[in-house]
């Protein structure tokens, strides 16, 4: 057993002592990164100047209308092995008191996106919060809802028809694969898509969505996991 015991002064002028500890033969590699160098980091401190300075200008926009114009910082969360959620579930990091909810839209300014916010997943703090980090999920089509409703007949009864409520919705989905089944279990067994939209737009059991030419029968619902949110499943719809 050897070992070995230096100082190691870093280009940023700060000093520190490190010991390496082998068996012989084997070759021992590090790379030493100062505590004051971590802290400094931009990236690692989400800070409100961090933030204004990397982030991209994005609005807040709730119930069809403008909140506030603020910055954020979109990454891709890890830990996800699906590519296709990957691609849809993002982290954002937002100022603290910036005015965001459950359910509303931030639209990147930049590139002309648009996302679901769905949650604050966890405060980052120095002995004050310096930033949010949240969870939002990118709108990668344009959805039009229809719903079967009672229109008469002219002869004294009622006739069934899908008519247009809502349109040129943005929305987030994705199909269903074997990953994201094993991943997130509780999809029938019909099920090929899911999809994230805000509850402002008031989809219900049974409604039917358009997406571009394809129509998808609503599954099951879900306005508990995300405040202000809806979190469905859908079928492919071949109802007249």
């Amino acid at each position: 057993m050897t070992e070995a015991r230096n100082t190691i002064t870093c280009n940023r002028g700060v000093s520190m002592e490190v010991q390496a500890t082998s068996r012989n033969y084997v070759g021992v590699s590090m790379t030493v990164q100062p505590k004051e160098f971590v802290e400094e980091s931009i990236v690692r401190r989400r800070s409100e100047d961090a933030i204004l300075r990397v982030g991209t200008p994005v609005q807040i926009l709730r119930e069809g209308k403008l909140v506030m114009t603020t910055h954020a910082v979109l990454a891709p969360l890890q830990r996800i092995s699906s590519p296709k959620t990957l691609a849809i579930i993002r982290a954002a990091w937002f100022i603290p008191g910036d005015d965001i909810q459950g359910g509303d839209y931030v639209f990147d300014i930049n590139q002309s996106v648009y996302y679901v916010y769905l949650a604050q997943n966890e405060y980052i703090s120095e002995g004050d919060v310096v930033g949010i980090r949240s969870i939002v999920a990118r709108c990668n089509r344009v959805a039009a809802i229809y719903r079967n409703v009672d229109k008469p007949t002219g002869a004294g009864g009622t006739f069934q028809e899908f008519q247009q409520i809502e349109k040129n919705i943005p929305i987030s989905i994705e199909f269903i694969r074997a990953g994201l089944r094993m991943e997130q279990p509780g999809f029938y067994e019909t099920s090929t898509h899911r999809a994230f939209l805000p509850s402002f737009y008031g989809l219900q059991p049974m409604d039917r969505i358009k997406i571009m030419d394809d129509f998808l029968r609503v599954d099951v619902m879900d306005k508990i996991s995300f405040d202000n949110t809806v979190q469905a499943t859908f079928s492919v719809d071949d109802r007249p």
